[in-house]
């Protein structure tokens, strides 16, 4: 499997909330056209993102991060509206996590 590129690696799962990063938003980033994979690349590559997508509808761009409180939150949300390239965002805080598997299930 990890000859067939289907194993990608291995991980240690940590629970965020025990570590402090209870606080989960996510963010929906709308972005100039002919520089969205610019924006997603350089959001990905920030310390707080676990996931960043590239999404239809009237947004570009979907990102689940991650903090310790909201003050983080309130920075990252600063720091990506002073990109150059992004047009505007929308903020979502996660009240209750009902299910978080990011595991694919393999049924035979």
């Amino acid at each position: 499997l990890e000859e067939r590129g289907i194993l990608k690696g291995y991980t240690v799962i940590v629970d965020p909330t025990k570590i402090g990063y209870g606080t989960i938003a996510i963010i929906l980033i709308q972005a100039e056209g002919a520089h969205l994979i610019d924006v997603e690349n350089e959001v990905a590559k920030m310390d707080n993102v676990i996931a960043v997508y590239d999404i239809t509808g009237d947004f570009d761009i979907a990102v689940i991060a991650r903090f310790k409180d909201r003050f983080g939150l309130n920075a990252f949300v600063k720091r990506i509206l002073s990109m150059p390239y992004v047009k505007r965002t929308v903020t979502n805080v996660v009240l209750n996590v009902v299910k978080e598997d990011f595991r694919v299930k393999i049924s035979s």
